[in-house]
């Protein structure tokens, strides 16, 4: 039986990731943890509500599955405190990766960020860079690290910055060529059928994908 972890699928990305595995039919089961509890009247789906430290008492779940973070936030959404928003991307993410890994998950597929670098003096490149460093110690099977750049899609929480960031990127895009095409906008439609691709091909290994590269995963 085919299996799949989602992690953050009421967000932006893991929303359009799990109505994507839906569709596609690869799974004849996917498991989402939620913080709230969500019903479904789909058969194959099922729904975990969790606090995310209580992980370990669903260690089965993660046995030959797939799994799927798509967790983040944003400073300003935990008001500017530092160690919620390390709590949710950095914290949480490593939880699930030492039970992929200690409960034999086939694979871990993990949304960073474009420009993660654990010296960075940005705050948020700095907590992204440290835990791709953390999730290449924890020398998982099989790991598949996303970095995309601006995220393009229908959110429902509206982000001022975002939206004249993408309107920027948008306009600049014909000149984003060569070594700068990481730096286009792309849409979680392409990263949700990039991480699928990806995860259909059972590849051992440690591996990072800049924006640009999960663009071309997609149209491919």
């Amino acid at each position: 039986m085919s299996k799949a972890l989602i992690f953050g699928s009421t967000g932006l990305t893991g929303s359009t990731l799990l109505q994507h595995l839906l569709k596609e039919k690869y799974y004849s089961e996917i498991v989402c943890f939620v913080r709230r509890e969500i019903t479904s009247a789909n058969a194959g789906l099922k729904y975990i509500v969790t606090d995310f430290r209580d992980l370990e008492s669903h260690g089965k779940e993660f046995e030959n599955a797939d799994v799927y973070c798509c967790l983040g936030t944003t400073i300003k959404k935990v008001n500017y405190d530092k160690e919620k928003f390390k709590e949710a991307d950095l914290y949480t993410p490593l939880l699930i990766a030492g039970c992929s890994q200690k409960y034999n998950a086939n694979q871990l597929l993990i949304i960073s960020a474009m420009g993660a670098n654990s010296k960075s003096s940005i705050f948020y490149n700095k907590v992204k860079g440290e835990l791709q460093d953390k999730l290449f110690a924890i020398k998982l099977n099989s790991l598949h690290i996303l970095q995309p750049s601006l995220l393009v899609g229908d959110r429902i929480e509206k982000r001022a910055g975002e939206r004249i960031g993408e309107i920027i990127l948008k306009l600049t895009k014909p000149l984003l060529i060569g070594g700068l095409k990481k730096y286009r906008a792309i849409n979680v439609s392409a990263i949700a059928k990039a991480m699928l691709k990806l995860a259909k091909e059972h590849k051992q290994g440690a591996y990072i994908y800049t924006s640009d590269l999960i663009q071309q995963i997609a149209d491919a």
